[in-house]
This record gives C-alpha cells, structure tokens and sequence, in this order.
C-alpha cells in the first residue's frame, strides 16, 4: 500500500502542477479537490491503510476551510496558492 499511496501522492503533485493550465475561472476549485483528497491520503497513511475499522474523513471544519480559501482565490486571484 505504500507504494499506491506514494503514487497517488506524485499524481496529486503533479496535477497541481497542471493547474495554471486550466481555465481561470475552475482553478480554485481543482486546488480545493488536490487539497481535500491529498488531506485524505495523509489520513489514511497515518491510519496505516485501515479504512475498515472507522471511516477516514475530514473534519468539517477542515473542508470548510479548503472551500473558503477556493472562494477567495477565486474572487482574489492573487491570493492564488499555484502562483
């Protein structure tokens, strides 16, 4: 699984990577889904991979923060994490 994850992480790195590529305005929210499962993955490592004993989430809060910071970047694009 370790090896799975890693991967997973290149893709999620890379495909920030690929964000100013994508249309101004659908930035903010492909930050926001690199960002929420990158979070998951972190999670899941940490649980060691045991995604049957209790269901990996984040917290509310946590979500919510990620799409606050999509809206802003959104209306204020030079607060812009893929600049």
């Amino acid at each position: 699984m370790t090896f799975q994850a890693q991967r997973a992480r290149e893709y999620y790195r890379r495909g920030a990577a690929l964000i100013p590529l994508v249309e101004r305005v659908s930035r903010p929210a492909l930050w926001a889904m690199i960002e929420i499962y990158s979070r998951l993955l972190e999670r899941i490592m940490r649980a060691d991979y045991d995604v049957f004993r209790c269901v990996i989430r984040l917290p509310v809060r946590e979500k919510c923060s990620i799409a606050l910071r999509a809206l802003a970047m959104r209306l204020l694009p030079a607060l812009a994490a893929w600049r």
